[in-house]
């Protein structure tokens, strides 16, 4: 598999990078192939729009950190994992609007902490760290709206993060701008899949390389250009 990828690097970093000067997002993301397999991916928060695909959550670390960035009172992946891990990381939720009662008691069962603003505006990620007393991040979901674009590559040069599952907005030359950005800082794209609500959304999961043996992963050919 490894060795496959390699010999066929060179002609899809070609191809991605041609198709990133038209706007045709569906052919964009054709052109994109793992970068890492990660042998048990595991989908959680649903089949819709707040699903994402993770890399064996169950090997999370004890007291580790789960950082859901973009809620919407939509927390079927914030439960999930916490389920699915056991309850021992700690959940920390943001999102620009105050969510509803129902989300807040429930965010409290998990022992998770919640903030309000817009990142990044009005809520820094890094005082997210700092208020939830947080070090470093195990799984980072986020999902802000194009914010993802300023508020991300400054926050990973501070902090590490082990995963990500993000949901990357804009036509292809953009996708592969906050790409590159991520590759660069030493991430492994493992899934990645179109939005089926919005045409120029596309979700994407990166895994740290300094944890891929933790995670059991192995690393494929970069196709970043």
């Amino acid at each position: 598999m490894r060795q496959d990828a390699l010999n066929q690097s060179d002609q899809v970093r070609k191809s991605v990078l041609e198709m990133s000067k038209q706007n045709e997002t569906r052919k964009f993301y054709d052109t994109l192939t793992p970068e890492a397999f990660c042998p048990m991916k595991v989908r959680i928060g649903g089949t819709g729009d707040s699903g994402k695909v993770t890399c064996d959550p169950k090997k999370a670390r004890i007291g580790c950190t789960m950082l859901s960035l973009g809620l919407n009172d939509q927390i079927q992946f914030d439960e999930e994992i916490q389920s699915i891990t056991d309850n021992r990381c700690n959940i920390v939720g943001a999102d620009m609007a105050k969510q509803n009662a129902t989300t807040q008691e429930k965010y409290a069962k998990m022992r998770g902490q919640l903030f309000v603003g817009n990142i990044p505006d009005t809520l820094k990620m890094y005082r997210l760290m700092i208020d939830s007393g947080s070090k470093e991040v195990e799984i980072l979901k986020i999902d802000i709206e194009s914010s993802e674009h300023e508020a991300l590559e400054p926050f990973l040069r501070k902090y590490f993060v082990c995963q990500i599952l993000i949901e990357i907005h804009g036509h292809p030359a953009k996708q592969l701008e906050m790409l590159r950005k991520i590759s660069r800082l030493g991430f492994r794209m493992f899934n990645h899949e179109p939005n089926p609500t919005c045409g120029i959304c596309c979700e994407y999961s990166f895994i740290n390389e300094l944890c891929m043996h933790r995670y059991q992963v192995t690393p494929l050919a970069v196709i970043i250009p």
